[in-house]
């Protein structure tokens, strides 16, 4: 019989010879990472209480290092490094009760993107109360840090993302070490907590926290809907773990809810609400019929066209049936928010982030709260608490009961903290109606509190 403490030695001394200083290049000589998760796979199957990782470098080249199906694991990878050379990354999928400490994250020969290129770094896929702390992350093609689906509720503690290869955002021809969004948090029954971290230079936003909008293709009964994800794409291509190519309808299950909305109409900016909380009967199933994905393409592209939204090829559609007729007035384009996975009660606390791209944080859970960050250098000056139909990221009608308190903004103007997705240069904060303040209830965003931070409007 095998124990796990010789299994752990079994990795030692795989790794005894292998551990050398490898960066650059030089890590694709290392071929530790097979045998690695081999031994990961034994460990979960076996229901290890503990699984310890070596200190060395594992070379995944262009497979994720993946943690499946594992449930009150913990994992010590204190001074281990997982390499990988494409758009894979750390995988975690359909867990519970996992805590990860101390794991390293690199590439070799990243590609390279202005928007980054589509692929995982540290990621939580259907998985609920995982917490991963003493995490760094050298580099990253796309998202650093994600978490999608499932029941949530992680934590993400003392997650470090350093910057020593980083240009500064005004240089548009060089990618960013962080090459997209840092930390992206979307359609969890939970919300999650990030705190104590620290980093910078991400070709997106520092954090986002949401959950996706969905849009009616079609009423095949009073009770059953075809329902169209706008943010996967290319099913046909397969699904596996990137943003884009998973969907959160197929997690739902009996009792959980969703709310339905029209398109804001012409001259308005608020989508009217079409329904009461609307219960789903059991597990939808995916549709493939290719009359069905066609008439879906051509629904795609009169949302864009009316309502400037970003494109979508409409390849993911599902059936949802629900347990009581749904109201008439939700048929062909309403959008559907899933009330059950909207993500709420995240937490961004104690973090230091420094230069991005974009937007300092777009923020869309209710009863959330953003306190005692310090946040500088943006490319676009806007810490936003709103709903974006642009992108399908609810939740809707409005983000409520958000706190944002002790919060230090540095070189971003007088006006940063905003509750609207029309706030810019072309309608300034206090000089346009549709950029009202936080102080008040706004069509997008209701009991939002912004106390006691420090705003400093210009950098020293």
């Amino acid at each position: 019989m095998v124990t796990m403490t010789s299994l752990t030695c079994v990795v030692q001394i795989l790794t005894a010879a292998l551990a050398v200083s490898a960066r650059g290049n030089d890590i694709a000589s290392i071929s530790t990472a097979p045998e690695l998760q081999a031994l990961l796979n034994t460990a979960i199957a076996r229901g290890a209480p503990t699984f310890t990782i070596p200190s060395g470098d594992y070379n995944f080249t262009t497979t994720n290092f993946d943690i499946a199906d594992a449930s009150t694991l913990r994992i010590f990878a204190a001074g281990a490094t997982v390499w990988f050379g494409g758009t894979a990354g750390v995988n975690m999928s359909n867990s519970d009760a996992v805590h990860v400490s101390g794991l390293s994250i690199n590439y070799y020969n990243p590609p390279h993107g202005r928007r980054g290129v589509p692929g995982i770094t540290y990621n939580l896929l259907n998985c609920t109360d995982i917490i991963s702390e003493d995490i760094t992350i050298y580099k990253a093609p796309f998202f650093s840090v994600t978490a999608f689906n499932g029941g949530g509720g992680h934590v993400f503690r003392r997650f470090h993302l350093p910057s020593d290869t980083a240009v500064y955002p005004g240089n548009k021809t060089d990618a960013f070490p962080h090459q997209r969004d840092a930390f992206h948090f979307t359609d969890l029954r939970r919300g999650v907590t990030l705190e104590d971290s620290d980093g910078g230079f991400c070709g997106d936003d520092f954090f986002n926290s949401h959950n996706t909008l969905m849009l009616v293709l079609r009423r095949e009964s009073a009770t059953s809907l075809l329902v169209i994800n706008p943010h996967v794409q290319n099913v046909q291509k397969g699904r596996n773990t990137v943003y884009g190519t998973n969907c959160v309808v197929e997690n739902l299950r009996r009792g959980d809810t969703a709310h339905f909305f029209a398109f804001p109409p012409n001259g308005t900016d608020v989508p009217p609400p079409l329904s009461e909380s609307c219960a789903v009967l059991t597990a939808p199933t995916q549709v493939t019929d290719p009359a069905v994905l066609a008439d879906a393409k051509v629904l795609a592209a009169a949302i864009q066209k009316n309502f400037s939204t970003v494109a979508f090829d409409a390849s993911d559609i599902w059936r949802v049936v629900f347990t009581v007729a749904v109201p008439v007035a939700v048929d062909r384009a309403a959008i559907v928010n899933l009330d059950s996975f909207s993500t709420p009660g995240t937490i961004v606390r104690n973090n230091s982030f420094t230069h991005t791209r974009y937007n300092l944080g777009r923020f869309k859970s209710n009863g959330g709260a953003i306190i005692n960050n310090t946040l500088t250098v943006a490319g676009v000056p806007n810490l936003e608490i709103t709903p974006l139909l642009q992108y399908f990221e609810g939740n809707l009608p409005f983000v409520r009961d958000v706190v944002v308190s002790g919060n230090t903004i540095i070189g971003e103007g007088d006006h940063p903290i905003h509750c609207s997705p029309f706030c810019s240069k072309a309608c300034p904060y206090g000089e346009c109606a549709k950029c009202p303040s936080c102080d008040h209830d706004s069509p997008w965003a209701v009991n939002i509190s912004v106390v006691g931070n420090r705003i400093i409007p210009s950098p020293p």
